[in-house]
């Protein structure tokens, strides 16, 4: 019998201004924002960003994507959503192809997940993302909302690097769809 002795998950939080990224393995919580150099625009920029997501997902077990937000698509709110919606595309189908698993997480059930309601704002989820993983620093909110996502992963592997209580837990079987070879993963553990 083979076991698990690592694992790495990456958690994507996608920006056309300052994409999240987390991974979290048997060392520990790593955070980032990928750098948009100089002032990259349309599709050089979408280029950046999806090579540099694709670095960090080499190797992963499990990449979370946060699933689009269509509340935020009015104008005034955000501007740009046919663009993210083409960045989200993008490093979806670099994830697919590269052969690696796949799950998209609603906003409101990573929410529930790291808060215990679907409707917490930022400030909420960075508070509970200071006091769930202490020592790691967030340089802004795309890195909370990946570490989020990873943290989500890593919990669905069987690797929970978190302590939550079960009803926050429970809400990772609402409304995702986990990959097949996740349970193939769980059995070596």
């Amino acid at each position: 019998m083979s076991v698990h002795v690592g694992f790495y998950v990456v958690g994507l939080d996608l920006s056309l201004t300052a994409p999240g990224v987390a991974g979290i393995g048997p060392a520990g919580v790593v955070v980032d924002t990928i750098r948009i150099p100089g002032k990259l625009t349309d599709v050089p920029r979408i280029d950046h960003i999806a090579e540099q997501l694709q670095v960090w997902c080499a190797g992963a077990d499990l990449v979370v994507m946060e699933g689009p937000s269509y509340g935020n698509q009015g104008s005034g709110r955000q501007s740009g959503h046919h663009e993210r919606a083409g960045l989200w595309w993008i490093v979806k189908r670099q994830v697919v192809h590269a052969g690696l698993p796949l799950a998209i997480v609603p906003p409101a059930t990573l929410k529930r997940f790291a808060t215990g309601r679907g409707t917490a704002d930022k400030t909420a989820m960075t508070l509970a993302a200071a006091r769930r993983f202490p020592g790691v620093e967030f340089g802004d909110d795309n890195q909370v909302d990946a570490c989020w996502l990873a943290a989500a992963g890593a919990q669905r592997l069987g690797f929970p690097v978190v302590a939550l209580p079960k009803p926050q837990v429970s809400v990772l079987d609402d409304g995702i769809v986990w990959p097949a070879t996740l349970d193939t993963l769980e059995a070596i553990r």
